[in-house]
This record gives C-alpha cells, sequence and structure tokens, in this order.
C-alpha cells in the first residue's frame, strides 16, 4: 500500500504514473493487501472553507488495514510512504509571497496547487521511502484506537523527516537569522566587554552579515540547468556511488560533507549530485577570496558563506562563526567543508585542518538534539581542468588570485574532452558514536587532531582509481620516451590493477573495470597517449603535453598501492637477499601512511604478504615457486621496484636532511621553511616531479617533532626509529652513495644527475 501525506488528485496522479513506470516496491505491497482496502490513502485532507489539511483521529483505510492485520496476522501488509514535491522550494519560518510557490506544511490553497503545477512541472520528484511492515506501523497495542495513534504519528514522523532530508529545515529571514547571532549569549559575551561595545557589536553585525546565506529555489533551478548543460559539453559522465545510505541518515543526523579538494568544480559537483539525488543543497564553507561582486551573490544563494582562511586570533569572528554553525547544525542544515583547507596542487591528501572539527566538537560536548555525521567523499577526475595552473605553481610561477571566473573559458574547456568525474561517498562518522581512541582528552593527539586525521583516512578508503590513475602506476619503471608496444602496456596495466586491487576490500577502494584495451582508447582519447605503427606493431607514445601531469594522478592513489606495492617490493628482495620482508616492510610503510593518509591497521600485513608469495613473489618455506603471475613479469617487476624505490629515495633525503647540520640557529619550527626551500631544490635537481615532493607531510613532522641538538643538528626524537636502518640496507648502493654526495654538495648544482626512469629496475 502507499501513503500519501495529503489529499491531492495532482499527487495521486503522478503516483500512479511513477507506479506504473515499474516501481518494484509498489508491485510487492499491492501483492499482499486485501482487496477491502485500497493500495493507496492520504494521511491528511483539506477540511473546511479555507481548506485547512488536518488528520482525522479515526482514519478509516488504517482502521480497515489494522481489522484485516488482526483477522490475518500471517499475512504481509506493507505501507510505502510515498512524497510528491513539486518544486524543491526551501521552506520558511515567515515564507510571504514565497507560500504560493513552496510545499509548506501549513494550510493549501487551490490557487498554490496550480501554481505549483504550472510553475514547477518540469521539476517533479517523487521518492518512496522504505515500506513499513504493518506489524511495525501499528507497534504491540490491542486496542485499535492506540494502534491508530500510533501508525499516525509513526507516518507523520517519517513524511516530516523525508522533508526534511529533501528540502531542509525551515529557513530564517536574513535579518531575524543575524540578530540571533549576535544575540546569542556567546557573542554577546565578546561584545559586550570593554568600553568599545558599540563599535564591537557593529563588527559582529558585520561578520555575521558577510556569514549568512541560504539557498534560493529560483537561483538553484537556474544553477542546475546550467551546469547541467555545462557537464554535458564538457565531462563524458558524472558517476555517483555511496549516496543511498545518506538519506535515512539524514533523519536523524546533521550532515557535513568532508570532501577531498582538488578542483575548484568540486563544490559545483557535490551540490550537482545530491540536488539530483533528492538531497537538500548543503551549506558550502567557502574561502573569502570567492565573495567578489560577480561572483558572491549567486554563490551565496546556491548555499555558500565566506569565511576567512585563518581566524588570526579574533575572539569576535570565531565567537560569530561558532554560533552560525551552531544555528546550522541545531536546526538540521547539511554542512560541507573541506578538511585540508585548501586544493591539494599534488594529488595528495594535504594535512587536514581542524579549526572546523574543533567547533562540531564543542557543540557535540553540548548535547544537541541532532548529532552531527560527517559524510566522506572522494572526488576522481581523469583530466584536471586547472592541471595546467597547478604544474606551473609548483614550477615557480607566481601564485594568482584564486577566483572561480578563471575557471570558466568556454573557448579552451569545451575545446577538450575532460572525461569522467566519479564522486563516491564513504562511511559516515557519526559524532555521537566516536571511538574512546578519537574522542578522549587522554589519547596521544587532541581530539581535534586525531578526528580530522581520521576524516582524510576515510576520504582515501572511499577513493576510485580511474583509468589514468592506473595508467599513470603502469608507466612507472617503464623506457616509454619512444614508446611502449601495445602488448607490454596491456600487461602493465593488468599489473597495475592487480596491485590496487590487492588490498582493495579492507582498504575500503574500488578500480576501474575496463580492460587494458579501453582503457588505452581512453587515454588516448584523453591526450594522454598517441598511437602508431612500427613494424607491424601497435606502439603507444605519451603526449609530451599530457606527460608532466601524469606524477600528479600517481601521487593521487599513492595510499591504494602503497601496501601492496612495498609488500611485492620485500618479497622479490627475500629471493634475493637474507631479509625478513615482514620487518623490512614495517617502518617503511609506517613512513609512507604518514606521507599519503591511509589506515595501515585495516589491512593484515603479513597476510597479504603471504599471500604474495604463494603468488611466487619471493621464497617459501620449502623452496619451491608456482607458476608465474602476472605480478612476476618482468615488466611488472621492474614497476614495482620503480615506484618503491622513487619513494625510499625520498625518504632518505628526508631523513638525511632534517639530521644533518642545519644553518642558523633556532628551534624546529624556525628552521623548516629554509630547509624545506633546499630540500625541494635537491628533489628538483635528482630529477622528481614536483608533485612527488611538494607539500611533504613526513619532511613536516620529522622538523616538528624534533629538536636542535649540539652543532644545530636535528634530533629525531625516536621518530622512525628504525627506518633509517631498513633505507641504508634496501637502498641500492650506488643510490646510497649520490644521495650522501647530494647532501654533502647541496651549493654546487653540478653534482647532481637526474633520476632515470628505469632506477628501480638496476641490478643490485
Amino acid at each position: 500500500m502507499f501513503a500519501l501525506e495529503r489529499q491531492s488528485a495532482f499527487d495521486e496522479a503522478v503516483l500512479e504514473m511513477a507506479i506504473g513506470r515499474g516501481s518494484s516496491a509498489g508491485r510487492e505491497s499491492i501483492q499482499d493487501t486485501p482487496k477491502a482496502i485500497p493500495r493507496r490513502f492520504t494521511l491528511k485532507h483539506a477540511a473546511g472553507w479555507h481548506r485547512q489539511l488536518i488528520t482525522h483521529p479515526s482514519h478509516v483505510a488504517l482502521r480497515r488495514m489494522h481489522r484485516a492485520q488482526e483477522a490475518a496476522p500471517q499475512r504481509e501488509i506493507n505501507i510505502v510512504p510515498a512524497t510528491i514535491y513539486w518544486g524543491r522550494a526551501m521552506p520558511r519560518k515567515k515564507p510571504g509571497i514565497r507560500r504560493l510557490f513552496s510545499l509548506d506544511w501549513g494550510p493549501g490553497s487551490v490557487f498554490r496547487r496550480w501554481a505549483c503545477l504550472l510553475l514547477n512541472r518540469s521539476d517533479v520528484f517523487v521518492h518512496f521511502t522504505p515500506s513499513i511492515p504493518a506489524r511495525e506501523l501499528f507497534g504491540a497495542n490491542e486496542q485499535p484506537d492506540r494502534a491508530i495513534e500510533h501508525a499516525l504519528r509513526t507516518l507523520e514522523n517519517r513524511f516530516r523527516s523525508d522533508r526534511i532530508a529533501t528540502l531542509g529545515p525551515a529557513l530564517d529571514s536574513r535579518r531575524s537569522l543575524i540578530n540571533r547571532i549576535v544575540a546569542s549569549p556567546a557573542v554577546r559575551k565578546h561584545v559586550s566587554n570593554g568600553s568599545d561595545a558599540d563599535s564591537k557589536l557593529r563588527e559582529a553585525v558585520a561578520i555575521a552579515n558577510v556569514l549568512a546565506s541560504g539557498p534560493v529555489y529560483p537561483v538553484i533551478r537556474l544553477a542546475t540547468a546550467l551546469v547541467g548543460w555545462f557537464w554535458r559539453h564538457v565531462y563524458s559522465q558524472i558517476i555517483a556511488s555511496g549516496h543511498d545510505r545518506l538519506r535515512e541518515l539524514a533523519y536523524t543526523h546533521t550532515l557535513v560533507f568532508a570532501p577531498n579538494h582538488r578542483s575548484h568544480i568540486d563544490y559545483v559537483v557535490l551540490s550537482y549530485v545530491l540536488y539530483v539525488q533528492g538531497l537538500m543543497i548543503p551549506h558550502i564553507a567557502a574561502g573569502d577570496n570567492l565573495n567578489t561582486p560577480l561572483l558572491g551573490p549567486p554563490l551565496r544563494r546556491c548555499g555558500a558563506f565566506f569565511i576567512k582562511r585563518s581566524l588570526g586570533g579574533d575572539p569576535i569572528y570565531r565567537a560569530v562563526l561558532t554560533e552560525y554553525l551552531n544555528h546550522l547544525s541545531t536546526e538540521g542544515h547539511s554542512m560541507e567543508f573541506f578538511v585540508e583547507g585548501t586544493r591539494s596542487r599534488t594529488g595528495k591528501s594535504l594535512s587536514p585542518r581542524r579549526g572546523f572539527v574543533q567547533m562540531f566538537l564543542e557543540q557535540r560536548s553540548e548535547s544537541h538534539p541532532r548529532p552531527v555525521a560527517f559524510v566522506p567523499v572522494h572526488f576522481s577526475y581523469e583530466k584536471l581542468v586547472e592541471g595546467d595552473s597547478y604544474l606551473k605553481h609548483l614550477q615557480g610561477a607566481k601564485k594568482g588570485k584564486e577566483q572561480l571566473s578563471s575557471l570558466v573559458r568556454p573557448v579552451r574547456l569545451f575545446r577538450h574532452e575532460f572525461g569522467e568525474v566519479n564522486i563516491r561517498f564513504g562511511e559516515p562518522i557519526k559524532m555521537d558514536l566516536l571511538p574512546p581512541s578519537l574522542s578522549s582528552v587522554n589519547s596521544a593527539m587532541r581530539p581535534s587532531v586525531a578526528v580530522a586525521e581520521h576524516i582524510v583516512r576515510e576520504i582515501n578508503r572511499c577513493s576510485f582509481v580511474n583509468d589514468v590513475n592506473l595508467l599513470s602506476v603502469a608507466l612507472q619503471g617503464a623506457k616509454s620516451a619512444t614508446g611502449l608496444q601495445e602488448d607490454e602496456l596491456s600487461t602493465r596495466l593488468e599489473s597495475a590493477r592487480e596491485l590496487v586491487n590487492m588490498c582493495a576490500d579492507q582498504q575500503g577502494h574500488r578500480c576501474t573495470s575496463r580492460s587494458a584495451t579501453e582503457i588505452l582508447q581512453r587515454c588516448c582519447s584523453l591526450g594522454y597517449l598517441s598511437k602508431s605503427q612500427r613494424a607491424g606493431e601497435t606502439v603507444w607514445i605519451p603526449e609530451k603535453e599530457a606527460a608532466p601531469m601524469l606524477p600528479w594522478y600517481l601521487e593521487s592513489v599513492m595510499h591504494t598501492l602503497a601496501i601492496p606495492a612495498v609488500l611485492a617490493w620485500s618479497a622479490l628482495r627475500s629471493a634475493e637477499a637474507e631479509a625478513d620482508p615482514l620487518k623490512e616492510s614495517k617502518p617503511i610503510l609506517e613512513a609512507m601512511a604518514l606521507e599519503y593518509s591511509f589506515d595501515l591497521d585495516c589491512v593484515d600485513v603479513a597476510s597479504a604478504l603471504s599471500g604474495l608469495q604463494q603468488k611466487g613473489l619471493g621464497s617459501h618455506a620449502t623452496g619451491s615457486r608456482l607458476p608465474a603471475m602476472p605480478l612476476r613479469s618482468c615488466s611488472a617487476v621492474a614497476m614495482i621496484q620503480s615506484l618503491v624505490n622513487r619513494t625510499i629515495l625520498r625518504l632518505c633525503v628526508d631523513l638525511r636532511l632534517f639530521g644533518g647540520p642545519l644553518p642558523g640557529s633556532g628551534g624546529a619550527r624556525s628552521t623548516y621553511h629554509p630547509q624545506a626551500s633546499k630540500r625541494n631544490q635537491i628533489m628538483e635537481r635528482m630529477g622528481f616531479s614536483p608533485f612527488e615532493f611538494r607539500h611533504s607531510r613526513l619532511a613536516r613532522r620529522l622538523a616538528s617533532q624534533s629538536k636542535i641538538g649540539r652543532n644545530n643538528q636535528f634530533e629525531p626524537q625516536g621518530i622512525f626509529p628504525d627506518l633509517q636502518k631498513v633505507l641504508s640496507a634496501a637502498l641500492p648502493k650506488h643510490e646510497l652513495q649520490r644521495v650522501t654526495h647530494v647532501l654533502a654538495r647541496d651549493d654546487d648544482p653540478s653534482w647532481c644527475h637526474p633520476v632515470s626512469a628505469d632506477t628501480g629496475s638496476r641490478e643490485r
């Protein structure tokens, strides 16, 4: 059976059309419904001359259903609440003229329904909530009146929750919202102190005026149409997954979306996907650099609110911002913020900013009726709109002012194909169910830092390895300047896929399912490869213009490769040298887990290593070997060794650099930046791409947690104590000597030669 919230001929007609299109839930419910009960009923009906919507306490359809259930307890009767949205205008607490165009809880009218039909007929959204068994709907009440009352209350709560999840809660007017924020005790505490209370009050009002925003339905409809047209001409497809669990969670929690930040397109993609899926538009925390006269007003009407990059010790600003976030979360408005703070120009995750997390943790201690749930979101692009600007910036070009308008260059965008955008929603992190290891004040990290780091790791858990990511992995350790034969490159792609999928179930990420041939054709159409014929064989050549961006795509998925690649590398070494692969791989993985933000504990490393050895990598207890697997091919071995050896080189430079003599004196924090500048020059001279060595989290951790000892040297204080020993044993001797020589003569630019593409495949 279907339950509609209100009596409406229009709603009933749309419901019949939706059922006719093949709703499986509808067919199952109707099959088990007694003939005496209609297959649909309405919860409320209009009564009186003013057409007020009321619910009759002795609901006839529910009473018949209860009587039928009592007469035949073995019969399965399911009720499917169905909601018809004629447009998705956000309800207002004081709607005024908007009452004509929004679907609210107040009195209905024939004029309003006809207005909705005329204005919103192209934006009709039908949602079937999960079915409710009749036994659960009526509860354990034996008395019919109590059972009907329980059923009415359950259905009303379901409709109300679904409406909030779809449209959002009722919005305050801008003036009343600002007055409410400024009048809050937390803001008053900072404003009323001192003799300049009036100026502080005006400052608080000005801050609240910049922050306050709210989605406006006509602007959102126009933006949706423009964005949909833009997607069709620029991207081949937008694929979303994992969003099914969000609606039911939105019934009980305030959703705070925490995506990775790779492009300005992230803002638009997430809001567009949520709107298409029938979820409320989130309030987006955007940088105040986007609050320009041209961009600010439309973005604010699409849900963006603009904040400073740094609070800078401003107590009034922090109090107003905290109160605004408190208002949004208490009312139930979904939000979106980028935990990394800015776009990652290297592909890998940046160190998280803990400001927003700290504010939500403070709200958690106040026991709000709607707890917050962070939703990790991962964006995967086959081709970045800002790719060229990222490369120029990392190569030393002056960073221009970040503006969304810099992206919208139709002539340039429509000239190229940008492939697919894959967006995956991860497992929500419920703030009311945080484990003690994250929320305890006695833990090793502050709760805000621990939760922020956990969010970044969960974002990486739901990542997707697309075709271009897989190609960037496959080209590692290959002499690809003159091209690769199709058979060799296909073998490399399959080996790369096997590496990525090795720990996918435990780590949570997913990989493209296209065949190697399809991947090559797709990368060719995107401009990463070109195809030619030599001696009757097909050869694939990396394009010179696109090749410099491939390290970005490799770095963006290194968290999916680190564990299997290091384990495979250790298994290969165990067959050549007397080394314990498990003991050797652990320190390297611990350092890479910090650098690439992944959870090392989610994978049974010993079991994964044993599985690799069973596939023929490394030695066995019996000394026998299994038949060759894809990972045992020469090209796959070169790929694995190149992946790990290049990482080891960078780790070795970081450890040696921050353990050697420092120019000048002072604490570790004061000496990090000049030392990091020298580190970047060394890495660049060694032939590494800027995407590989910029924004190193490991280098920052070594510098921040070390101290300056005698002779102005870094003393690591026991951080990764076994790593230096393992790296010295694992790195080829000629590379180890080269690193030592590089660091000893870092002022002489003539010593260094670029790292060759096949560094990892040299004989030891």
